[in-house]
């Protein structure tokens, strides 16, 4: 039986082993670990996948983040990455709506920095250069809700007042039919034209832009809901029905709004730990001599000195010395590693108890840019469960859409009225509304963010919560 390392610790005389696991190992932790991992898949997939494999194709370009307003979910994410990529002199894009962030590979030949800020800026997105202070408007969300909240409080009030008790078969308190109820639902009508207009806007644009990118969303069909439900109570308020609707528009957009708001709010938490590094980062280093140079003007071969306490501020061996070098930030282990002389240290690690003499490596990756690429992985990731979800909307909602048509014609070939026809196809529409099944999956991820955050754990990608183990 051979012996396996996963964290860097020598496997001992008396090793840990399973079964249905093949290989030693140092402990049981280790143990577990690889057992999850061969469930999830092959150990050699997974170091092939790992943040540091090289790629098959080196860019030779640069890389710039900007800041995109109105980014609002994975259609927005693949319209942006889309648009980016038909752009001239651009290699690859990757967006994040989660951050309102997109990456992009650039060739400055072809196009400059300047430029890619007024050509992603399409389809009502206003792209920016993520540094200016003015760019980030974390609020825009907030807001919309406090918007949405208060007119959609001061609908839903008319209703409970006035409309659900008729429901119920109470008489209503004010006359429906004449002036009084005339002035009731005008302003019923306006509020809920505010809620779904205003704070829905970001929900309508999104399901515009997957029209646009023809992959259907569950944005698609919650603006069919709300929209429906919208135009369906305004034609019965002109053709005199009480029979209104406008509360499920306003239910809908506003809890949709709110879920993805609260999504929103736990992952710029988790990923402003790593930003903090990021600001905070020192940009020297310290020579083997002691000499303060700047980090920009090390070159492989030169030999630094990394004292208790500092990171590793390139990738590279250890010449000198032997320490404890604490590696979690990097590959998630809470233990320090042991580094000795030739052994490899990667660019942000910490050195934890004497120093040691680093000799930089070719093409090494130094800790800022480490740090950086960590912080965007967390805030692009997906979990798988959010794409199986993202696939499935491609068929569900034409699906929806197609039984609601049925529905309807069906009840108009039967000899019913057209609005009544039309009633039906509406249930079909807001039953289907999948608010469960968009929420559920990124609010889940978002409250294990958080309470992994709340534990000192940075989540680097948010599918280990389906790789663990129950």
């Amino acid at each position: 039986m051979y012996k396996r390392q996963l964290c860097d610790l020598p496997v001992g005389d008396d090793p840990h082993t399973a079964p249905d696991v093949d290989g030693e190992f140092c402990c049981r932790g280790c143990l577990t670990v690889a057992r999850s991992l061969d469930d999830v898949e092959d150990l050699d997939e997974l170091d092939a996948r790992r943040p540091d494999a090289t790629p098959s194709e080196e860019f030779d370009g640069e890389t710039t983040f900007l800041h995109v307003d109105g980014m609002h979910c994975a259609t927005c994410e693949s319209f942006l990455e889309m648009t980016a990529g038909e752009q001239e002199g651009v290699a690859a894009a990757e967006a994040s709506y989660a951050t309102d962030t997109i990456r992009v590979d650039y060739d400055p030949d072809a196009v400059s920095a300047e430029e890619l800020p007024g050509r992603l800026s399409v389809a009502g997105y206003s792209a920016s250069d993520r540094a200016d202070p003015d760019a980030e408007d974390n609020d825009a969300v907030v807001r919309f809700l406090i918007g949405g909240g208060f007119f959609g409080m001061m609908a839903m009030l008319w209703y409970v007042l006035f409309l659900y008790p008729t429901y119920f078969g109470y008489e209503p308190i004010v006359d429906l039919g004449g002036v009084s109820g005339t002035y009731l639902f005008a302003q019923i009508w306006l509020f809920a034209s505010i809620v779904l207009f205003y704070t829905g806007y970001p929900i309508l644009r999104g399901a515009y832009v997957s029209l646009r990118a023809r992959q259907p969303n569950m944005d698609l069909l919650v603006s069919l809901a709300a929209t429906s439900s919208y135009a369906y109570s305004t034609l019965a308020l002109l053709v005199g029905r009480t029979d209104l609707y406008f509360d499920v528009t306003i239910a809908v957009i506003l809890v949709v709004t709110a879920g993805n708001h609260y999504e929103s709010i736990i992952k710029r938490r988790a990923t402003g730990m790593l930003a903090d590094l990021t600001t905070t980062e020192d940009r020297t280093v310290r020579t083997e001599a002691g000499e303060t140079l700047a980090a920009d003007e090390v070159a492989p071969g030169d030999r630094l000195l990394v004292r208790p306490g500092e990171r590793v501020p390139f990738d590279g061996t250890v010449a000198e010395g032997t320490a404890a070098v604490d590696e979690a930030l990097i590959t998630g282990e809470s233990l320090p590693a042991t580094k000795r002389e030739g052994d490899p240290v990667r660019g942000g690690t910490v050195v934890t108890d004497s120093p040691v003499v680093i000799e930089v490596g070719e093409d090494a990756e130094n800790t800022l840019d480490t740090l950086v690429r960590l912080l965007w992985e967390i805030q692009s990731s997906r979990s798988g469960i959010q794409r199986l979800v993202d696939r499935l909307a491609t068929v569900f909602v034409p699906l929806v859409v197609a039984v609601a048509a049925v529905g309807a014609a069906a009840t108009l070939a039967l000899g019913s009225a057209p609005i009544d026809a039309a009633l039906v196809g509406l249930t079909v529409l807001i039953v289907s509304c999948p608010c469960a099944l968009g929420l559920a999956t990124p609010l889940a991820v978002a409250a294990g963010i958080r309470d992994a955050a709340k534990r000192g754990i940075v989540v680097v990608s948010d599918a280990v919560f389906e790789a663990a183990p129950a």
